[in-house]
């Protein structure tokens, strides 16, 4: 069967519903391998009892909790972990961190660990289904805890006992007692307390995308910090401030902004300079990543489209690997300069960066087609209509170079480079002047013309760009770039 390879690049939405549909199909393969091999020795017939209660549930319900990002994430880790269970194979990466989170080396018990976490998505289906729920012995949350595939989440320190949901209300204990509380939200301003919130929403055109950090709190992940600390609070602030964003997507990328809306199910927000890292997507959390703000809604559409991509490549990746080694297939230690970075990159993090810098060129080219954006702000559209064909261009000859593709690789990377091709053509049909300075934007959305490092002059874009390779390819790996 031809693969119509464009397509799967940037309009198949079927993509989408296969990873959920694969997803499901694996939650029912380890629930027969649970049966047939018991590798705790009968330790898992509660699992096969709440695996029972979600088969028989509303099908809208499952999809909706199916469709929730740590669904996925509690799908794989599972299958890691019930593989080396069986086999004796070394753990992966992903369930190594989640061991090394539960504080054992021991797989089967952190496989039984994570089998009793299923019931957050037995939980969530009575809460949407509005039923009641007992469990015996009692869900063990640690806090804060995000209710799949709803706004709902419980805050305070530690964990807490789940007893039972019963008239709208969690029988829990925590701290030391054990009592009701109605699952609505309620303020509360002491950190301590068990507190129920909904998450922030930003609502743009029948569009409500959730802001919801405590959805990140999952065993494994190392950098989920940033956003936890920043809390509900510093995502109600930016409310108005994603609206805005989406409404710039909209108008200049309305195909991928169509996507966004289907596939996106929640995202966090925290102040750009927290972490040690500005933005991320993580391979098993579909349909979510973390954002670092910037207080200018074109670059905050430039994030939220690059992190999209890299949610769609997640999907792509799916059909099958881009390079004949496996190794090239992980993120691993990086030794390959990217245009993007100041670090040394995996060539499979430089095929991310190709794919989700050819949209956000789009966007860019579009608003400075649109002739809407004046002033200051346009001489930053100008710099990105210039800096970034060069930065893409820079990426194509890195793969090309280095990268051994698998077939299709290869027809990705071909395709891509079309893209690149097409990309630089517009731009020269758009009468973009190339000669235009380097402008720099801050986390508070001020514009600054970029400074040389070496001699503090103001430099233009392409400049900028080649000042770049001189300090951070380290390995000389652009030698032989084209002057143009």
């Amino acid at each position: 069967m031809t693969l119509d390879i464009k397509s799967i690049l940037w309009t198949d939405t079927a993509i989408f519903q296969n990873r959920y549909e694969k997803s499901a199909s694996a939650l029912v393969a380890i629930k027969q391998a649970l049966e047939r091999n018991q590798p705790l020795g009968g330790g898992e017939r509660e699992f096969l009892d709440l695996y029972q209660i979600v088969a028989d549930g509303h099908p809208d319900h499952f999809t909706a909790v199916w469709r929730d990002p740590t669904a996925y994430f509690w799908v794989r880790m599972a299958y890691q972990l019930l593989g080396t269970c069986l086999t004796g194979a070394p753990l992966q990466p992903l369930a190594q961190a989640y061991c090394g989170a539960l504080g054992t080396l021991e797989p089967r018990e952190a496989l039984a660990h994570h089998l009793a976490d299923f019931k957050r998505f037995v939980l969530a289906l009575h809460v949407l289904s509005g039923r009641d729920c007992i469990f015996n012995p009692p869900f063990h949350a640690s806090l804060p805890f995000a209710v799949p595939g709803t706004r709902l989440s419980l805050s305070g320190k530690g964990s807490v006992l789940i007893h039972s949901l019963a008239g709208g209300h969690l029988e829990v204990s925590y701290a030391g007692r054990t009592g009701r509380i109605p699952l609505t939200p309620r303020p509360s301003s002491r950190p301590d307390t068990l507190t129920v919130h909904e998450c922030p929403v930003t609502r743009y055109r029948g569009y409500e995308l959730s802001l919801h950090p405590h959805g990140f709190n999952l065993p494994g992940l190392d950098f989920v910090s940033p956003v936890l600390d920043a809390g509900l609070a510093y995502q109600e602030a930016h409310v108005n401030l994603v609206a805005e964003t989406l409404a710039l997507i909209e108008r200049y990328q309305p195909a991928a902004y169509a996507q966004f809306r289907d596939v996106m199910r929640f995202i966090a927000l925290k102040p750009q300079r927290t972490g040690d890292y500005t933005n991320i997507s993580h391979s098993d959390l579909p349909g979510a990543f973390i954002c670092g703000v910037v207080h200018e809604p074109l670059e905050l559409a430039d994030t939220l489209l690059h992190e999209f991509h890299h949610n769609r490549l997640f999907f792509i990746e799916e059909i099958g690997p881009f390079f004949v080694d496996p190794e090239d297939n992980l993120q691993t230690t990086g030794a390959y300069y990217s245009p993007w970075r100041s670090d040394l990159r995996p060539l499979h993090g430089i095929f991310h960066a190709l794919y989700v810098y050819l949209p956000v060129c789009r966007f860019w080219l579009e608003a400075y087609r649109g002739g809407e954006v004046t002033g200051r702000r346009l001489d930053y559209v100008r710099d990105r209509v210039v800096r970034i064909p060069l930065q893409l261009a820079i990426a194509v000859q890195q793969l090309a170079r280095y990268a051994r593709f698998t077939e299709f690789g290869t027809a990705l990377f071909e395709q891509m480079r079309k893209d690149v091709a097409e990309i630089r053509d517009a731009m020269i049909a758009s009468s973009v002047p190339l000669d235009v300075p380097a402008v720099i934007c801050s986390e508070d959305g001020t514009l600054t013309n970029q400074a040389g490092k070496s001699n503090g002059r103001s430099l233009s874009a392409r400049e900028a760009v080649l000042e770049h390779i001189r300090n951070y390819d380290l390995h000389k790996q652009c030698h032989g770039l084209p002057s143009d």
